[in-house]
């Protein structure tokens, strides 16, 4: 079905439902899908034998088919018998092991797991004679029984794929704002500790005065060797990080830590981390050792106090305060939602996937671009710290981009997996302190979502928007909270009602009744339809401005709001966002692409639409367009000068634009391009 159709009530078929709030357990999971696969079963073989269709009139034999499963992380591994994305066997599609490894960025050595070994696995869980050998098969292969494998096509490689919702937006880029850059986040002070003894106050000791005293920086760079969670414990890998960036931490300048705060937090960190640090340092920890008489005394006398070169300060309040300036000022057409204006603060609440989305794609770059990436109108130092994190938050965010968009290609999906190794290789590097936080499987799993944009297309196509609305409606319809069987019946046939209702109302040489029903239906439920004009109280306005060749001829007729390819457009002076727009004005000029502001809509008496735009200026000769860095972007900045009037065409409109204006008289456009 066409996407505008495709997730619409009377296009679906709900198979069941059951009662949250919390998440049945994995084996219980089955039962509920069980009765829907083994009709999906039958459907394909034998298929289904239907007496008639649209275009036949005689019985046609129709295969119906699984293609894809739709869940999170955690639900897509119980749907599928698939050992939970916490475990050694951190993925589902290729044979990467162990959770210390979700940072591994070497995908052209990932193997794809061998079907036919896991559903052999998962008959064999299933045809166990008791729950010892169960746990046995499972702890081995990580695969248990699924009615899924009733399917004999089904290939949790290919069908179960990584929604990019949850991975990408709830995961990926909520870290990355929230952990590493620390926009809006508290990071936690209390390290993992087993308190005790005086080994843990030797060895802490040790440690501190190696460090401090050699003649080197070790600012967000600790001097260690990597470590994993094949030598050391989840709990002490966490704490190893902890110490590292307790090491770290600057003595002096704006936000220091005193030094004996920084020695007490390290004497409360754990006795397995601390040896571990010790020794991957090259300290002698078999000797007696007495604590000075002075910790106070100790100062970095021979390396800087305060990190040059690493640790640059990401989440200030400065930085936050321009993220909510950009979101408050930079105007977006009527169609993209709104985020929080004190995005950043507890009163904020829990941002949304959708939010996320829109902060990664649209107001972080414009804000950390125009921060970050520009130095009083020139172009910033090139070793600057600052444009260095610039660089790679922005790897993050162009993959999100890309991700994002309406058509998938393979250079499009090439594109998104480089520039998401790029950001992991470089994570810990930048962010050392991000890795105070457990490996998120989030991390591997998201190179996946570059096979399933060369299976399934755009992530729009196959990522859980749709069920999350749906699950919001379906909370929304009364009921008369009777559990077990009204409760669920209830909503079901609210929701199957509903679908007949719309789909009767489509109905081919309506009544007038009919007609009236519909009218007043889509008045009450729907959203305006998408008409080729739109005409409100302004355009009533308007009326006046009509001119006449003669009595009773019209020339020319002035809109406020038109609708053009189900975007809606305006004058400027109607709706500033709707009016910003990337064109070109002739065929001469295939190739430049001009900025600027719908001043006025007019439609002709031929029905030819009109665009009168106020097109910006260049930038003048000498002034650095920062978002010149990032092309994949699309963005550019033009000066808030008016160079001219174009009469311009909707053939020749590229897109809407998100606009900002900042520093220096310039002015972004951003496209908001879906394609």
């Amino acid at each position: 079905l066409d996407p505008s159709m495709r997730y619409l009530p009377e296009y679906l078929y709900m198979g069941g439902i059951y009662l949250g709030p919390d998440h049945v357990k994995a084996e219980e999971l089955d039962h509920f899908a069980r009765p829907v696969v083994e009709q999906f079963a039958e459907a394909w073989d034998p298929g289904l034998l239907l007496s008639r269709t649209a275009t036949s009139s005689t019985p046609v034999v129709v295969e119906t088919a699984i293609v894809l499963s739709v869940n999170d992380l955690p639900a897509a591994r119980d749907i599928a018998g698939l050992m939970s994305h916490g475990s050694h066997f951190v993925c589902s599609m290729c044979d990467l092991l162990g959770q210390a490894n979700a940072t591994n960025t070497d995908f052209e050595k990932w193997r794809l797991r061998n079907v036919d070994e896991m559903r052999s696995a998962a008959h064999e869980w299933r045809d166990a004679s008791n729950e010892r050998r169960r746990k046995e098969i499972y702890n081995r292969t990580g695969v248990r029984w699924s009615s899924l494998w009733l399917l004999p096509y089904w290939d949790p490689t290919r069908m179960l794929v990584i929604d990019s919702m949850h991975c990408l937006l709830e995961g990926l880029v909520k870290f990355h704002c929230t952990e590493a850059l620390r926009l809006g986040s508290e990071t936690e002070k209390t390290p993992v500790s087993k308190r005790s003894g005086p080994s843990v106050r030797a060895f802490s000791i040790t440690i501190f005065l190696s460090v401090l005293t050699e003649h080197r920086s070790y600012a967000y760079v600790f001097p260690g060797p990597a470590y994993s969670g094949n030598t050391l414990k989840p709990n002490d890998v966490v704490s190893v990080s902890q110490i590292h960036q307790l090491l770290t931490l600057s003595l002096e300048g704006t936000a220091a830590t005193p030094l004996e705060k920084v020695f007490n937090r390290l004497h409360s960190a754990n006795l397995p981390a601390l040896q571990w640090v010790a020794t991957s340092i090259g300290l002698r920890i078999d000797v007696p050792f007495q604590p000075p008489p002075d910790i106070a005394a100790l100062r970095r006398t021979k390396q800087p106090a305060v990190c040059q070169d690493f640790g640059s300060a990401t989440g200030t309040v400065e930085t936050l305060l321009h993220v909510q300036e950009v979101i408050r000022n930079t105007q977006t057409p009527s169609w993209v939602n709104s985020v929080p204006k004190n995005y950043g603060h507890a009163a904020a609440g829990t941002i949304k996937a959708d939010e996320w989305r829109l902060l990664s794609t649209v107001y972080l770059p414009i804000a950390l671009v125009t921060l970050w990436g520009d130095d009083e109108g020139s172009q910033p130092d090139a070793g600057s710290s600052l444009l260095r994190v610039l660089d790679h938050s922005m790897c993050l965010f162009l993959a999100v981009t890309i991700a994002c968009f309406s058509t998938a290609s393979l250079n499009r999906a090439e594109m998104y997996r480089s520039l998401l190794k790029r950001w992991l290789d470089d994570l810990y590097n930048l962010f050392p302190h991000a890795r105070t936080r457990k490996e998120k499987p989030n991390f591997h799993v998201a190179f996946h979502i570059y096979e399933f944009l060369l299976l399934f297309g755009p992530v729009m196509s196959w990522w859980t928007f749709p069920f999350e609305r749906l699950i919001g409606a379906l909370q929304k319809i009364p009921n008369n909270s009777h559990l077990d069987g009204p409760w669920e019946r209830t909503i079901m046939q609210c929701f199957h009602r509903a679908g007949n209702l719309r789909l009767w109302l489509r109905r081919e040489h309506p009544s007038q009744a009919l007609l009236e029903i519909k009218r007043l239906f889509t008045k009450s439920f729907s959203l305006p339809a998408q008409e080729d004009q739109i005409m409100d109280d302004e355009d009533a306005a308007a009326e006046p401005q009509r001119k006449r060749a003669g009595p009773t001829r019209l020339l020319y007729k002035e809109y406020a709001h038109r609708r053009h390819n189900g975007f809606n457009f305006s004058r400027s002076s109607t709706h500033a966002g709707n009016a910003n727009i990337l064109y070109t004005t002739s065929a001469k000029e295939m190739g430049i692409v001009h900025a600027g502001s719908i001043e006025k809509m007019t439609v002709g008496a031929n029905g030819k639409v009109k665009l009168s735009v106020r097109r910006q200026a260049p930038l003048p000769a000498g002034r650095w367009d920062p978002f010149s860095r990032f092309p994949a972007l699309r963005a550019a900045s033009f000066s808030t000068d008016i160079a001219g009037l174009d009469e311009i065409s909707f053939d020749e409109v590229l897109s809407q634009a998100a606009r900002y204006d900042y520093s220096h008289g310039r002015t972004v456009f951003l496209s908001l391009s879906r394609d």
